[in-house]
């Protein structure tokens, strides 16, 4: 469950609060989206606040679970402000939206506009300005993170005589329910395919058999994947919502674009040589 708490303040940017935290997923960045969207205002309007434990409650980011757990409690407490702005509005003799039905107003670009005569408009800040506080709201939402899923076609070279792999190809396409932001999705997906090129063919933690202790435990000594190792990747999207998603169709997609790679990395590996290598790094000894 995630709770979010929304206001629109006496300037001109609407403050969102959850304690959710963005580990280099996009969450800042969709969560600012969904606010925007679910108010009817402009992204740049949105202040989303993240990263303390005094927000509203939300859950870990694990388990696919951060956009599915918190997109829907956001897009509901945006649209709870919404509602509670248009009654303001409506309910107001001076307003020019005085008289109209809650469903006769739609919001645009931070105004509340008449739908039959667009010139009947208000913005949302004088609307909150005249009110002389700002309209807050709390909400929450429960989520499965859903089964995203995907397919992952590779393309690799071996050299007859070492044994070396390349990579030199790669096309994932996934389903993830509805694709809120594509710019985050795809680099997620980028981000996952160069880790499976990784796990499936340089990385590998190394242990003192006497020890038990790490033999590698820095980058120095710790094989990953750089520019020279990733070749072309390309990144399809079925992008249609999920009926039974509450967070706006989407689903948790979390390791999904990396699950596949190195399973496809040993099957193309096997189809080039005949050699089923089933021990993760697939390195060249293991090929001669």
């Amino acid at each position: 469950m995630a709770g979010k708490a929304f206001g629109w303040g006496m300037a001109t940017e609407m403050h969102a609060q959850c304690s959710t935290q963005d580990i280099g997923t996009g969450t800042h960045t969709v969560m600012t989206q969904v606010t925007a969207q679910g108010l009817g205002i402009p992204v740049a309007q949105v202040d989303f606040q993240l990263g303390d434990s005094n927000f509203p409650q939300a859950g870990s980011s694990q388990s696919s679970g951060t956009v599915a757990s918190v997109t829907g409690a956001v897009d509901k407490a945006a649209k709870a402000v919404r509602g509670a702005v248009i009654r303001l509005a409506i309910d107001d003799p001076a307003s020019p939206l005085h008289g109209l039905t809650a469903d006769q107003v739609v919001t645009e670009h931070g105004y509340l506009f008449a739908a039959a005569d667009r010139s009947r408009r208000i913005s949302y800040r004088d609307v909150v300005t005249k009110h002389g506080s700002p309209v807050e709201n709390t909400a929450s939402s429960m989520n499965e993170p859903g089964n995203s899923c995907g397919a992952v076609f590779v393309e690799v070279r071996v050299d007859a005589r070492y044994r070396r792999v390349r990579v030199t190809r790669v096309v994932g396409a996934y389903d993830c329910g509805r694709v809120l932001n594509r710019q985050t999705a795809r680099s997620q997906v980028i981000g996952g395919m160069t880790w499976g090129i990784g796990t499936a063919l340089m990385e590998h933690t190394r242990y003192d058999d006497r020890t038990a202790r790490v033999a590698n435990p820095t980058l120095s000594t710790y094989l990953v994947a750089v520019n020279a190792d990733v070749p072309e990747l390309e990144v399809l999207f079925v992008d249609k919502p999920d009926p039974v998603s509450t967070a706006l169709g989407a689903r948790g997609f979390g390791e999904c674009p990396m699950t596949g790679v190195p399973a496809a990395i040993g099957n193309a590996i096997y189809h080039a040589t005949g050699r089923r290598v089933r021990d993760l790094p697939i390195t060249q000894d293991k090929l001669l």
